[in-house]
């Protein structure tokens, strides 16, 4: 029968409920050809999460990001052409994601502006437990320092106006829940002088 070695998730592994996960195995048999061989990775609470044959080298995998949130055993199962088989098995917790979610609306990456123009920020915010007026969210330029910190409108959008000067800066959107889950996003911006043009 196939050997099935699986190289991720490791035993006993926590992942968050919307961090991506790489299911990856090697499988191996001695006297059948990889392209005799078929694979397939289920999840004990999904069901079948991918199936095939293993690429070349043997190599299975499958990457997901829909977990649901609770215990999962992962298993890899191999099938040669006579009918031999062989499974391995970890198992993994995935846990709910308690941190805010945080979306950037504008400006978008890689916009330039003037360093007289009053550029407009934007962002959408969200969190499962806090009441997103509760959020604390700051405005960051690596160059310029905290452009503002604010609270989010009722529905959940965060907006800033302000100058920046002339430069490439990192814009950071660090928002902060109640319990000290925070989550960042980030954007490049490059403010021109006209006097340097």
């Amino acid at each position: 029968a196939p050997i099935i070695f699986i190289e991720g998730p490791f035993e006993g592994e926590e992942v968050l409920q919307w961090e991506m996960l790489t299911v990856i195995a090697q499988i191996q048999d001695d006297q059948q050809p990889w392209d005799t061989l078929t694979a397939n990775i289920t999840s004990s609470r999904e069901g079948v999460l991918w199936e095939g044959n293993p690429d070349e080298a043997g190599i299975v995998q499958v990457d997901t990001d829909s977990l649901a949130v609770g215990p999962h055993t992962i298993t890899v199962m191999a099938l040669d052409d006579e009918g031999n088989s062989t499974t391995e098995s970890v198992a993994i917790e995935v846990v709910a994601d308690s941190r805010p979610n945080a979306l950037i609306i504008a400006p978008s990456a890689g916009d330039w502006f003037w360093n007289s123009d009053m550029i407009h920020f934007e962002a959408e915010v969200v969190d499962d437990f806090t009441d997103v007026q509760d959020l604390n969210i700051r405005w960051i330029s690596d160059l310029d320092g905290i452009l503002g910190a604010l609270s989010a409108s009722a529905a959940g959008v965060a907006t800033l106006d302000t100058i920046l000067t002339p430069g490439y800066h990192l814009i950071t959107l660090a928002v902060d829940d109640e319990d000290g889950n925070m989550t960042e996003e980030t954007i490049t911006l490059e403010i021109r002088d006209p006097m340097a043009h």
